[in-house]
């Protein structure tokens, strides 16, 4: 008996090794037939190929899956993350699935869970579901899509009872609230239907998108990606190349719905990160003095640019533009003010006329000249000035005075005439002393070549060149000005602003951007020495226009700027607004940072630059000490009573986010409050300590240890 049990065993063994032997056989002919002998792949149309038409009666067709690579990271000069990728997803039910299980061929029902089966002909057990998930989505989604539940109604019909491959939600790439994350999906596979493993109708399809963890800070310099009309700014497109990667490639044919995966796919590269100069601590100094202060004086938009006096690393860029209405307005980024010709640099461009004097004068010290505008007649083409200034001090100012006192004061005239005794009739030979300087020259940045100031060079009218002393009649690029003033700061060696440190990939450093230097001496030691004691005596002396910082800690050097606002409407400036500057460097005995403040249309004069200067420059150094930053008043809020941080242990919604969010880490709390549509403001290190509403959408975070 054993013996037959052996012999049919090997009989039914020899047959399975016959029938594998001949299947594999069969195989290798139908191959080989197919590579040499048969045209049925010879007519094989390439989708990869651009002029591909599509041809319905094609059987065959050859397709390349592209697969994308993730994007490279920006960090800040710490190592600290400024922008990061972030995934999301759309939400889409395959009703065809769902309906039928092969071509034509339906299905008796399908499940509730796994447990539980709905059978077509229940109709009411279908509404019923209908109403359950549709009162679902509406409940979790109505505060990001601004759909009715009706509208998921009807998309859950058109999917479970027409058999439609349907797409529910549809996450915007480019807005910051209508977008499906990995909580959604994590609570939308526990929802009926969604929830089976049985039948999988439900996917996610998953696109990764920018996410800035600190909101605003830098974002237009950063820059963004716009998925749907492809236009990318900042940072992001300056930089492009490096961040984007190299897409992989993964071929098939495509032969009658089957897919037959070609040898030869490509992996994807990764995109490199990006270490910009940016100081995460310094910026978010930089901006919210700014805004203060822009809240304050209701302008029209404000930069600040805060750069390393010695490596021109730009530590911090601020550039905020009013958005609203009186009463109900708000700043965020959306354009570069910094590196744009948006307005005149007004009496900030006077350092620049100073050093054309000083340069050819070698004894500024025995040098007097008109201080006031009516004493001055005859030398800009016979116009008499009727304006005159009253006495002070000092006495009637219908006299003579020093180059140093007229650059204190800021006078229009009195600077003319400077430049004027050094150049007569000269307008050419004072720009062509500019351009040895480097100041009205172009200026190629890392983010783009900025154009020369619009001086009009080739002008032949003594009003030109008259206004020009002064910075009036042309426009210039704040980050411009900035330059030739870190060049005084750095004894006359003139550096190119950078943004960018570094490029890293998996294998570690790939390229480092060293100090530029534009220039090494743009005018001799001993102009920049003086050009330094007049811009400290704008600060320190008895005349100058930013003499209430003269005790001011740190002490700083440096001039204002107040220019009349052009109204093109009516063709001449508007006496009641300004924009408003200052320029200058700190600490004045051995200069660290150099920065510029800009605010534009404003009732105030410069004034207001000077204090925003002032604050950042106390805050810099308060960090740059290990000190406690000072606190800086900020407008009254209502308050959310700090909560010692405890587990979530319940959904987070539009009304009680607020109260859940403390205690987390800044990053996990922007993004539960960016779901619900808040922009944030963040001050200090650590976790969320103490949360404040500020106006319908502004949430203010106020960071520490977390002990």
């Amino acid at each position: 008996m054993g013996e037959d049990i052996k012999k049919t065993f090997h009989k039914r063994l020899f047959i399975i090794y016959i029938f594998a032997l001949v299947f594999g056989f069969a195989c290798v002919l139908r191959i080989v037939h197919l590579s040499a002998f048969s045209n049925e792949f010879s007519n094989c149309k390439d989708a990869t190929a651009d002029d591909l038409i599509a041809d319905s009666t094609c059987n065959c067709t050859i397709v390349d899956n592209k697969i994308e690579p993730i994007r490279g990271e920006i960090y800040d000069d710490k190592g600290r993350i400024l922008v990061s990728n972030y995934s999301v997803f759309d939400l889409v039910i395959d009703g065809k699935k769902l309906m039928y299980k092969f071509k034509d061929v339906k299905r008796e029902g399908f499940y509730y869970n796994d447990q539980t089966e709905i059978k077509y002909t229940d109709n009411r057990a279908i509404y019923n579901l209908i109403e359950e998930l549709s009162d679902a989505l509406y409940n979790r989604f109505s505060s990001r899509y601004n759909y009715p539940k009706s509208y998921y109604t009807d998309k859950l019909k058109d999917a479970i009872l027409k058999g439609k491959n349907v797409t529910i939600l549809k996450s915007d790439r480019n807005s910051q609230k209508s977008r499906l994350t990995s909580d959604d999906t994590s609570a939308l596979n526990k929802l009926p239907l969604f929830c089976s493993k049985k039948l999988k109708v439900v996917s996610f399809p998953v696109y990764y998108r920018r996410f800035y963890p600190y909101g605003e800070l830098a974002k237009r310099t950063l820059g963004n990606i716009n998925i749907q009309n492809k236009e990318q700014t900042g940072l992001e497109q300056k930089f492009d190349k490096e961040l984007a990667g190299q897409k992989g490639s993964k071929k098939f044919i495509k032969m009658n719905k089957i897919k037959v995966p070609l040898e030869g796919s490509t992996e994807p590269i990764d995109g490199y990160n990006i270490k910009t100069t940016l100081n995460l601590d310094i910026q978010y100094i930089a901006y919210q003095c700014l805004m203060d202060k822009l809240l304050t004086n209701y302008a029209d938009w404000g930069c600040v640019v805060v750069m390393e006096t010695k490596t021109g690393e730009v530590k911090a860029i601020t550039n905020l533009t009013r958005n609203g209405t009186e009463g109900n307005y708000y700043y965020t980024e959306q354009f570069n003010y910094a590196l744009r010709h948006e307005c005149e640099p007004g009496s900030t461009f006077k350092l620049a006329s100073l050093l054309t004097y000083l340069e050819a004068t070698p004894d500024d010290s025995s040098k007097s000249y008109h201080l006031c505008g009516c004493d001055i007649k005859g030398q800009f083409s016979n116009r008499k000035f009727d304006k005159c200034y009253d006495s002070d001090d000092a006495g009637s100012l219908h006299r003579l005075g020093a180059p140093i006192e007229i650059f204190q004061r800021s006078y229009n005239e009195g600077t003319a005439s400077m430049v004027f005794s050094v150049y007569p009739k000269n307008f050419k030979g004072y720009t062509n002393k500019l351009d040895q300087f480097g100041i009205i020259d172009s200026l190629p940045t890392q983010l783009g070549t900025i154009k020369p100031p619009t001086i009009r060079r080739g002008a032949k009218d003594i009003n030109t060149f008259y206004s020009t002393c002064f910075g009036a009649g042309f426009k210039m690029a704040p980050i411009q000005t900035l330059t030739y003033y870190n060049a005084v700061a750095n004894n006359g060696k003139m550096i190119r602003p950078i943004f960018v440190k570094s490029i890293t990939g998996n294998d570690g450093v790939i390229q480092v951007y060293e100090t530029d230097v534009i220039n090494e001496q743009i005018a001799s030691p001993y102009t920049i020495e003086r050009a330094k004691k007049y811009l400290h005596a704008v600060v320190t002396g008895p005349h100058g226009t930013a003499k209430k910082y003269a005790e001011f800690d740190p002490h700083f050097a440096g001039k204002t700027g107040t220019r009349d606002i052009w109204d093109p409407s009516t063709n001449s400036y508007l006496k009641s607004r300004n924009s408003a500057s200052f320029c200058g460097f700190f600490p004045f005995e051995n200069p660290k940072y150099t920065m510029i403040v800009y605010m534009y249309n404003i009732e105030k004069m410069s004034g207001e630059a000077v204090e925003v200067f002032a604050n950042i420059a106390q805050k810099i150094m308060n960090i740059e000490n290990f000190s406690t930053l000072k606190e800086y008043e900020k407008p009254q809020t209502n308050p959310i009573p700090v909560l010692q941080p405890k587990k979530l242990d319940q959904k987070m919604t539009q009304n009680n986010v607020l109260i859940q969010i403390v205690g987390m880490n800044v990053s996990d709390a922007i993004f539960e409050l960016s779901k619900f549509g808040y922009k944030t403001e963040i001050e200090g290190r650590g976790v969320v300590k103490q949360v404040q509403l500020k106006g319908k959408n502004i949430v203010h975070l106020t960071l520490g240890s977390g002990s």
